[in-house]
């Protein structure tokens, strides 16, 4: 939802080729060493083999459209897929979002939400997850599953640059409380819907996040606000994707071999959890910045040669 929200946001500036090249820089270097690191991992610690097939679809983050190849290798990554193939369909989907009322994005991104989970309720009350040996994994990975995810996020960037970012509104502080109010209304009445939908984590709670952002967006000089904008809040969005996408290969390579000799309890687990916070710092230092900017400055250059 995320990754509609934000760059529909800065809409007014938004250029295709700039956002698809600053996505691939973003998360493509750190992901390709998590992938190696990944092989390496299952072949040598956990002797297990790896086929091309495995290896061609997670290189090319296409993996979660296949579900018995969506959570194999580096278990993380098949968001990524989804988020690859929704970052490429974001600019053409873009222009037809921003010629529509508000009314009629309201009504499309509703009826795209309940016609998705109509869908999930359907297959999960009928008896086609016996006969489908990757029934989970196409309902939790599959892209066209996270779609309407996906649109709640793009209409919600559509919505606060048209009435809420331009309208100084008097009382902020009221209205962000109150969506944040509503936010957690919604998470309760979600979570305590028919356990048929325990797979409510996979886009179910889009309503609520999109409640969430709301609120924050709306509240100005709060407390929670200056607590989010700390510079370790903000460092430690910055290394998030670090720790989210090493975390297999890094614990896989920590729980082969107890390297303080502590067994297994919980003074292991805060040692793994800690070489990860540190090894993603390292690698946002010194894969994902530095490839970063690489990639950017050699299109740049591209760029002036061309022209």
């Amino acid at each position: 939802m995320i990754i509609a929200y934000l760059p529909t946001y800065e809409m007014r500036l938004f250029d295709p080729h700039k956002y698809w090249l600053t996505r691939v820089a973003r998360i493509y270097p750190l992901y390709v060493f998590a992938l190696i690191l990944t092989i390496v991992c299952t072949v040598c610690l956990e002797h297990k083999s790896v086929s091309i097939a495995q290896i061609f679809l997670s290189l090319f983050l296409i993996q979660s459209w296949f579900p018995e190849y969506a959570g194999t290798l580096n278990g993380p990554g098949w968001s990524l897929s989804v988020e690859a193939f929704f970052y490429v369909a974001f600019p053409f989907l873009l222009p037809l979002l921003v010629k529509k009322s508000a009314t009629k994005l309201g009504v499309t991104v509703l009826l795209v939400y309940l016609a998705t989970f109509s869908l999930i309720y359907y297959l999960l009350s009928s008896n086609i997850n016996t006969s489908f040996p990757y029934f989970e994994e196409f309902i939790l990975k599959n892209p066209l599953i996270h779609f309407a995810t996906f649109l709640f996020g793009a209409v919600t960037g559509i919505g606060y640059l048209r009435f809420i970012k331009s309208n100084p509104y008097a009382n902020r502080n009221l209205i962000g409380y109150s969506f944040l109010i509503v936010g957690i209304v919604i998470t309760v009445i979600i979570i305590s819907l028919n356990p048929r939908l325990e797979y409510r984590h996979n886009g179910l709670m889009a309503p609520a996040f999109i409640s969430f952002i709301l609120g924050f967006a709306f509240l100005k000089k709060e407390p929670v606000v200056g607590f989010m904008t700390l510079p370790v809040m903000i460092y430690l969005g910055e290394i998030s994707y670090g720790i989210y996408i090493l975390y297999h290969p890094l614990i896989t390579i920590l729980q082969s071999k107890d390297f303080l000799s502590i067994g297994d309890n919980l003074a292991r687990d805060l040692f793994n959890f800690s070489v990860l916070f540190i090894m993603a710092s390292i690698a946002y230092h010194f894969i994902e910045k530095p490839m970063k900017k690489l990639i950017l400055r050699k299109n740049v250059s591209t760029s002036q040669l061309t022209s």
